[in-house]
């Protein structure tokens, strides 16, 4: 299996939750109401994993509302993003039905 992952530090981000199973997923889900929603504060690069309605996301880093705003998106999300002031980009998505 090859993975492209941006940079680096994303690529720590992303053995960290998916490889490395640091939030123990399948216990969370478990505990997720249906459907649940994901509410990110620092989204970092946007590793979102869980079949979910709603995303509400938060980053200081526009380059890392964009990169979720394409995924989602091509997971048929339908994305809202705007900056909230000059340090903080928000984004909502809802899964189209």
């Amino acid at each position: 299996m090859r993975l492209q992952v941006p940079s680096w530090a994303l690529y720590q981000v992303f053995k960290e939750i998916f490889i490395s199973d640091f939030y123990d997923i399948d216990v969370l889900l478990k505990k997720l109401p249906a459907p649940p929603m994901v509410v990110d504060i620092g989204a970092n690069a946007g590793c979102i994993s869980v079949p979910t309605i709603e995303v509400h996301e938060l980053d200081k880093d526009q380059r890392n509302v964009s990169h979720l705003a394409r995924y989602l998106e091509s997971q048929v999300y339908r994305v809202v993003s705007a900056p909230v002031h000059s340090n903080c980009h928000a984004l909502e998505a809802v899964r189209k039905k």
